[in-house]
C-alpha cells in the first residue's frame, strides 16, 4: 500500500495496474478497515492491484500527524505493507 506524500515516480510504479484509491483518517471510527484494506492488497497485489492511501485531516481533524507518525500508526495497528 503506498502512502503519502511519496517521492518515487508514480508513473512508473503505477503504470498498467489496477488502482484502489481510498481516503482515510486515523482516528475515524472506520479505522478498523485498515485490516481489510490490508487483506485485499494482500490478496491481488501479485495480480497488479495497487492502493494509494491519501490520509485526510479535513473533517474533524480524525487524521492528525506527521506523515510518518499515520505510518507507524498503520503498520504498527492494522500490520499494512
Amino acid at each position: 500500500m503506498l502512502l503519502f506524500p511519496y517521492t518515487g515516480d508514480y508513473y512508473v510504479i503505477l503504470k498498467g495496474k489496477v488502482i484502489l484509491i481510498v481516503n482515510t483518517a486515523t482516528g475515524c471510527g472506520f479505522t478498523p478497515q485498515y485490516a481489510l484494506i490490508e487483506q485485499l492488497y494482500k490478496d491481488y497485489h501479485e495480480k497488479g492491484f495497487e492502493i494509494l492511501d491519501i490520509p485526510c485531516n479535513q473533517f474533524g481533524a480524525q487524521a492528525p500527524g506527521s506523515d510518518e507518525e499515520i505510518h507507524n500508526f498503520c503498520t504498527t495497528r492494522y500490520n499494512t505493507t
